[in-house]
């Protein structure tokens, strides 16, 4: 299993690249607040995935609801685009962050949903590149090793937000990025748009649209 300090190691490249370049006192994050932020979002979370009286299809309902309530999509959506945000057109950027809201929401809603019996617990939370925290913790399985997981923590103007997600040292954020650039590498933004946009349709039942997550 992978120890908090390799944990730690493993992301510290993608860390640097998602800080801000100057901060203020004022923006930097509290550990200690940040460990009750994730602690309180991930005990919410886990109540929902264990909740037996829950079908399938509402569990992925709260669990979006949570996932848009905790995650950063603006700041992980731009750092996923990397340099091409920057030579984007305004309507490229505009339906970008649009079809990533509903992406991300909507797989990993999905991802969490199919858990069950999980047990969630924190191990620690500490600064990480002089704005932010990174907060661990683990994911107890019945039939399986636990996970160790780590939660990037920003403080903004919309409060404490989670700007990456960390499973077993390897940044979801880090890895969307370089997914993303082999698209658009290959195909070129509009390319990448419409692999989102097929994708968001994949997605049983369609409870989410761009629309929606414009909004929520």
């Amino acid at each position: 299993m992978i120890s908090v300090r390799q944990l730690v190691a493993t992301v510290l490249a993608s860390f640097l690249i998602l800080s801000p370049c100057a901060a203020s006192a004022a923006d930097v994050t509290s550990p200690e607040r940040a460990e009750r932020f994730i602690d309180d979002i991930g005990s919410r979370t886990m109540k929902t995935l264990t909740d037996t009286s829950l079908s399938q299809a509402e569990k992925e309902k709260r669990v979006r609801a949570l996932l848009s309530e905790g995650l950063d999509l603006v700041t992980i959506g731009r750092f996923a685009l990397g340099r091409t945000w920057q030579t984007a057109t305004d309507a490229q950027r505009a339906e970008y962050s649009k079809l990533f809201a509903v992406y991300v929401l909507n797989t990993y809603a999905r991802r969490l949903a199919a858990y069950s019996g999980e047990t969630f617990k924190i191990t620690g939370a500490q600064p990480m590149a002089d704005t932010d925290a990174l907060v661990t913790s683990v994911i107890g399985r019945p039939n399986g090793e636990p996970v160790d997981t780590g939660w990037r923590v920003r403080s903004g103007d919309r409060g404490y937000k989670i700007i990456d997600v960390l499973i077993e040292g390897v940044s979801m954020a880090l890895t969307q990025r370089q997914e993303f650039a082999a698209v658009v590498q290959n195909k070129g933004l509009d390319g990448l748009l419409e692999s989102l946009r097929a994708q968001n349709r994949q997605f049983a039942g369609g409870a989410t649209t761009a629309g929606d997550a414009s909004s929520e």
